[in-house]
């Protein structure tokens, strides 16, 4: 069978790929197949696991080569595509989470209508009245319009859209490129510049040192979630908490916390890493409440231990640089 994608390297892979067939059981004229759905699947860690499913491979050491050669295939077969988001996402499992809906909801609004620029006393690059108003009509902000800011912040960092002429429009060559990435690149790039770039105190007006502090140390948070497992469950009230007791001495550097302040930095975290950060993302999934006023709960989704298992172990590209 002819390799379909030629050089020297590429050869190579192909080859080792036809001897991990063999040792999987199948034969070459699976290969075809196999191609077929590496070539047509939305990302890299979605043709790994359609091709393991695909093959019913079920030792975890041929898993491990079959993952590593399937992603350098995709990559070939899609050239446009950095290497560098090699992420151990699927587009599946983050499609409908608000962060990608609410960035995609926005770049749509300004290509079709270049909102007015905020002045220099206004906080964003929209002003105040757009802001209000894009989150009246695009409906996946909720009529939240700091939803708006915090989106457009991205956006803006991203550099999709810039002030022209006291109007806020998209950048249309960035913009095109943006679509045409896999939609777990794109959702990561979101993600990175959000965790890293924007300064988070600017949403939290009373708690704005405490929140410094907390960004600085995401990290701790990334270890602290070493061991989770997708569908493991907790309760709101105690991973907040733990949360807490984990910062306290960092923020007790900076004064004394007493029991008051405690409980709003638990009201906090609960607010934004689990309410703005995990489930925005689509990390987390909030359980039912058995009756009112019974504890919340929260479970891991699939995309929530891929993207924390990434931030722990993989050295995870600046957002800013792969759109150049």
């Amino acid at each position: 069978m002819a390799y379909p994608i030629r050089g020297t390297r590429r050869e190579r892979t192909w080859l080792r790929m036809q001897a991990l067939l063999e040792l999987s059981g199948k034969s070459e004229r699976d290969l075809t197949q196999m191609l077929r759905i590496v070539n047509q699947a939305a990302d890299s860690a979605t043709a790994i696991f359609e091709v393991i499913q695909f093959l019913d491979v079920q030792e975890s050491a041929l898993q491990e080569k079959w993952s590593k050669y399937v992603s350098q295939v995709w990559f070939e077969l899609h050239p446009k595509i950095p290497s560098a988001l090699n992420l151990h996402i699927m587009s599946h499992d983050v499609m409908f989470s608000d962060a990608l809906m609410e960035a995609h909801g926005l770049l749509q609004e300004l290509a079709e209508t270049p909102a007015r620029a905020g002045d220099y006393l206004n906080a964003g690059i929209l002003s105040g009245s757009e802001e209000h108003r894009i989150s009246d009509i695009v409906r996946v902000f909720g009529a939240d319009p700091m939803r708006v800011r915090r989106t457009s912040a991205i956006l803006e960092e991203l550099r999709l859209i810039r002030e022209v002429k006291g109007r806020v429009c998209v950048v249309k060559s960035r913009f095109t490129r943006f679509q045409a990435l896999p939609l777990s690149a794109q959702y990561y790039l979101l993600w990175h510049i959000d965790m890293y770039h924007l300064d988070w105190k600017e949403y939290m007006g009373n708690l704005q040192s405490h929140m410094a502090v907390f960004q600085q140390y995401l990290p701790m948070i990334w270890e602290m979630l070493e061991h989770t497992a997708c569908g493991q469950t907790h309760s709101v009230d105690e991973f907040a908490w733990h949360v807490v007791r984990l910062f306290r001495p960092l923020w007790q550097q900076e004064n004394a916390l007493g029991l008051y302040e405690q409980s709003a930095l638990q009201s906090m975290v609960d607010q934004w890493l689990i309410g703005n950060v995990f489930a925005r993302y689509g990390l987390i999934e909030y359980g039912e409440s058995a009756s009112e006023g019974a504890p919340r709960s929260f479970a891991w989704t699939r995309a929530g231990v891929s993207l924390l298992h990434s931030e722990r172990t993989i050295k995870l590209p600046c957002a800013i640089d792969v759109l150049e």
